[in-house]
This record gives C-alpha cells, structure tokens and sequence, in this order.
C-alpha cells in the first residue's frame, strides 16, 4: 500500500514540477530582463546626471566671472564715490570761503 501511495503522490507532482520548472525558468527570465532594464535606466541616469553636472560647472563658471566682474565694478565705484565725496568736500569749501568772503565785502 506504501508503494503505491508513494507512487500515486509522486505522479501528480511530476506535472506541477514542470510547470514550477518553467514558471521558475520565466521568472527568473522575468527576473534578468527586469535587472537588465533597471541597469539601462541606471546607465542613463549616469549619464543625464553627468550631463547635468557638465551644465552646472560652465554655469558656475560663467556666473564666477560675473561675479568677478561684479567685484571689479564695485571696487571702481567706490573709488570714483571717494574721489567724487572729496570733490564735493573741497567745492562746498571753496563755496563756503567764497560767501564769507562775499557777506565780508558787503559789510
């Protein structure tokens, strides 16, 4: 009785073997192509990120110069607003001197 139980166990598993043998077989082809395109999309996020990174690097390098820019302008203005203060400085002196002198003549 043994035998036979053993045997009648075993043929009805022989087709479901085959059946988890395949579908084990088209899960893991399922498994490779889906690793496949997950390392692509990795791929071209490298890339798009490289590309981003290149973008950004000339961007900064061109804001850097402006800003370089920006300081060089800066500095000329400070130095023509001293030059411009001390010639208002000077003027409203000589402007002060010049109506004293006027109010003195007057008198």
């Amino acid at each position: 009785m043994l035998p036979q139980l053993v045997e009648s166990l075993a043929r009805p598993s022989a087709p479901v073997d085959r059946r988890d043998g395949s579908s084990a077989e088209r899960r893991k082809e399922i498994n490779r192509n889906s690793a496949r395109r997950i390392r692509l999309r990795r791929v071209e996020e490298t890339e798009d990120l490289r590309r981003q990174v290149a973008a950004l690097r000339r961007e900064n390098g061109m804001l850097l110069g402006y800003s370089t820019k920006l300081r060089q302008e800066k500095r000329e203005l400070e130095i023509c607003q001293a030059l411009l203060a001390a010639e208002n400085l000077r003027l409203s002196a000589r402007l002060q001197a010049q109506t004293s002198q006027a109010l003195r003549s007057e008198q």
